[in-house]
């Protein structure tokens, strides 16, 4: 049974040594074992004109197509953003 820890990016329990790093084979991640590893800051994700989205606004998407003379409509669909769902993958 391995002794080693799970990969910080993922989770894995299959990470092994390679000279002074561990090594995550699923992922890819390399990383020092004393290494303190910071939070990523979280992403702001922002609607077409710049404003930033939050849990619990309604975003709408409109879709067509346009030649001259000619205009397909594809309708429009509208949602609730939700907020994140825990990560089996992370801590």
């Amino acid at each position: 049974m391995s002794t080693l820890p799970p990969c910080p990016q993922c989770g894995s329990a299959y990470t092994y040594e390679d000279g002074a790093l561990l090594v995550c084979p699923e992922c890819g991640h390399e990383w020092s074992p004393g290494q303190a590893h910071a939070e990523e800051p979280a992403r702001v994700v922002r609607d077409a004109v710049g404003n930033v989205l939050q849990d619990g606004d309604t975003v709408t998407i409109r879709g067509w197509s346009e030649k001259p003379g000619h205009r397909v409509g594809f309708g429009e669909v509208s949602g609730a953003i939700l907020p994140a769902l825990p990560s089996p993958f992370l801590p």
